[in-house]
């Protein structure tokens, strides 16, 4: 089985051991980008990734890891909606930026019941009460405040990126919100 996590680039684990967002962040970002890993393009960095939260979620579910990062939601489901049309078995974690509309969501909530395959949703930034009932399958943490509200500092004050010891706790979060809801 593999463990999909899509989400921004929170899940990259970006700058949580080194300046980079990601291998190669466009020019237009004002981002520096990593010249040792150009090639790789809008992908993890290598450094970054050995500590992400699903990194470190995918060892100890013991499956193999894909990650994919937007800062869309529209995006984010059309990237699912690709994968799972040819991976099946699989266990899909994402995070949205909800605003005040989330139908598109719970419509893709109801596809992947219909398909059978496990999910878990979450918010990136804040709480956020869904007017729609996700049987289980939506968290009521959200990534940043969860971490602000157990003690973790972004990397640096100017972003809401997490270093190495937020990731761990985010990843052992999630994996009691897995186990208590019986999702797998």
């Amino acid at each position: 089985m593999k463990l999909l996590v899509i989400g921004d680039l929170h899940s990259y684990a970006a700058m949580a051991t080194n300046n980079f967002e990601s291998a190669n962040v466009s020019e237009s970002q004002n981002v520096k980008n990593d010249p040792r890993h150009m090639m790789l393009g809008y992908l993890p960095h290598p450094n970054n990734l050995k500590v992400s939260w699903g990194l470190k979620l995918s060892e100890l579910l013991k499956m193999n890891y894909e990650v994919y990062a937007s800062e869309t939601d529209a995006d984010k489901i059309r990237y699912a909606n690709e994968f799972i049309d040819y991976n099946d078995n699989l266990f899909l974690i994402m995070g949205f930026n909800l605003n005040n509309s989330d139908v598109s969501i719970f419509n893709f909530h109801l596809i992947l019941n219909e398909r059978k395959i496990n999910h878990l949703f979450y918010n990136i930034d804040k709480q956020h009460t869904s007017q729609y009932d996700f049987k289980g399958c939506y968290m009521d943490d959200a990534y940043i405040e969860y971490l602000q509200s157990n003690g973790h500092e972004p990397v640096i004050t100017s972003n809401t990126y997490f270093g190495t010891e937020a990731h761990a706790d985010w990843s052992i979060n999630i994996l009691k919100y897995i186990v208590n809801k019986g999702i797998m």
